[in-house]
Parts: structure tokens; sequence; C-alpha cells
């Protein structure tokens, strides 16, 4: 039966016409005489060509994701240049030889004061600088908004306590008035936007800036103490990069002292 059906198979084909196709037999002709056709390794040859085409095929893939990406960052500098030239902190000048050349771009005196910040909202913390949004508040109230500035948002976080000091309230809802107008700036120049403060465990560090035990700083809430304790060296460090600021400088400080002591003193010289 096997035998039956392949022989019908073959009978329904086309018969092949390579025996007498005059370009296919002139093709033959040229490989035959070609120089290579005698040689003993034209097999092995041939199969290294195969491999080198594939290989550079990859390669040629390789270097258009490389210009890819590399167009991508360069259209990403870009728009971060537009954006820091509309707020302010970049500048156009003429160039430094008097020549007829494109214009340079310079660091205004706000562009050297977000030079200082290092932080995921940096750009957002030195418009709040910029805008004075976290002037006149006390140490305590400093670290309490600093902890919205670094602190990320988890699914878990419940509503944030609310701060029995009017000032540290202000300066929050300034703070997030500011991140909407910087997301929407951003949003235009086509600029991931930066996420908003997160004040979820301001109250916190309020509470232990003031000088409380840290089971009371914790009181009602499920932080662990040593999730809290890393979240005070982000706000230690950031303290830190504002100790240089001409006008919030010296309640940087204090407010480092008021938080860096106890359980995450101990934690942060170990």
């Amino acid at each position: 039966d096997d035998a039956r059906r392949e022989v019908r198979r073959r009978a329904g084909r086309t018969p092949s016409t390579a025996g007498t196709d005059e370009q296919l037999l002139a093709l033959r002709e040229r490989l035959d005489s070609h120089p290579c056709a005698d040689c003993p390794d034209l097999g092995s040859h041939l199969r290294w060509v195969g491999r080198w085409r594939r290989s550079r095929a990859e390669l040629e893939g390789v270097h258009r994701r490389i210009r890819g990406r590399t167009s991508s960052l360069a259209r990403q500098f870009d728009h971060l240049t537009d954006l820091l030239l509309e707020l302010g902190y970049l500048e156009r000048v003429a160039p430094s030889d008097g020549q007829d050349a494109q214009e340079e771009l310079r660091p205004t005196a706000s562009g050297l004061r977000l030079r200082r910040l290092f932080s995921d909202r940096d750009l957002l913390i030195a418009e709040c600088l910029e805008h004075g949004a976290w002037a006149g508040l006390t140490p305590a109230g400093l670290a309490a908004v600093v902890s919205a500035a670094v602190h990320e948002t988890r699914r878990d976080d419940r509503a944030p306590e609310l701060i029995p000091e009017p000032a540290v309230v202000v300066a929050l809802e300034a703070s997030t008035r500011i991140a909407a107008r910087l997301q929407s700036a951003e949003t235009r120049h086509r600029i991931t936007p930066t996420s908003a403060p997160d004040p979820a465990i301001a109250a916190i560090v309020h509470r232990w800036a003031q000088g409380m035990h840290l089971a009371a700083a914790l009181e009602g809430n499920d932080l662990p103490p040593g999730d809290f304790v890393r979240h005070c060296r982000q706000v230690i460090d950031l303290l830190d990069q504002l100790t240089a600021d001409e006008e919030l400088g010296g309640v940087a400080r204090e407010a480092i002292r008021a938080v860096r002591r106890g359980l995450v003193a101990q934690e942060i010289d170990r």
C-alpha cells in the first residue's frame, strides 16, 4: 500500500526540467569551470562562507540597534536641555572666543545648585528650593518634608498621617503643586515625569526628629524598625546635600542631628 501511494504521488508531480533547462545547464557549466570547483575542501569553505554571512548580518543588526539607542539618547538629552533652559537652570551665552559660532550652554546659579543634588527627584527638589517651598521650617519639619521627597510609594502604604505643624503641611502642599507643574513641563518636553513627593511616613520622621522614642514614633504603624532606619539614611543623605544651601544649610545640619540619634545612629555607624 505504501509503495502504491508513493507511485501515485510521483506520477502526479510535474516532471523535472533540470536536465533540459538551458539556463540551468549554463550555470552548472560555469560552476564546473570555476577555479574553486576542484578544491578538495570546497564544502568546508562554503560552510564557513555561510557562517561569515550570518555573523555579518548579526553584526549589522547590532550596529543598527546601537545607532538607534544612540539616537534615542541624543533626543532625550535634547529634551532635557530644552526643559532646563525653560526652567532657568541653563542659559545660552555667546562663545567665549568671540567668533561667529554656535551659542554655548552654561548653568545658571540655580543650575549650579541643581548640580549638587543627587536624587531621583533632584529637579523637583531644586524647584522646591528655588520657589522657597521649604523655607522657614523647624529641623523636625524639614526632616519630614525631606522624607516625602525621598520616599517611594508602596502598594501597602496607608494614607499619610497629619503632622501637627502647620508650616510642614503648607510646605508639603506647595511641594505637591510644584511637582504638578514640573510634571506638566516634563510631559510637554517628552520626558518621563518625576514622581510627586510622598508623605506616607513623614509624620513618623517628624515625631522621631522631635526626640520621641522609636516605639512612640512608630506607634500605630506597621513599619518595621529596619525599614525606618533605612529610610532615615536616605533622609540624612539628602539633608547632608542641603547643608551647602545658603538658606537651609543651618536648619539642615540641625535636622541631621535630630534624625541621626539612637538606633538610627547605631545602625549608620556600624
